[in-house]
């Protein structure tokens, strides 16, 4: 269920993203609230992801040996 979670939130970025550019290309009055909206949606989707992948990779996913952790930090 965590790897299902993690690309349902991936496919919520990109819904949202998708609905911004087209009100950017548009010229709505709304373009700059969306797309600062897909910015903080993807920003929280990248971070619960990661610590996600982190938890899903055990030990490793913090050692040197595997860059899961970078990607949090």
């Amino acid at each position: 269920h965590p790897i299902a979670e993690m690309t349902a939130r991936c496919e919520a970025v990109k819904s949202q993203l998708f609905a911004a550019a087209l009100l950017v290309a548009r010229g709505s009055k709304d373009a700059e609230i969306q797309a600062r909206m897909a910015r903080l949606v993807a920003f929280r989707a990248a971070l619960k992801n990661a610590d996600d992948n982190i938890q899903l990779h055990g030990g490793i996913g913090v050692t040197d040996e595997f860059d899961a952790h970078y990607l949090i930090k």
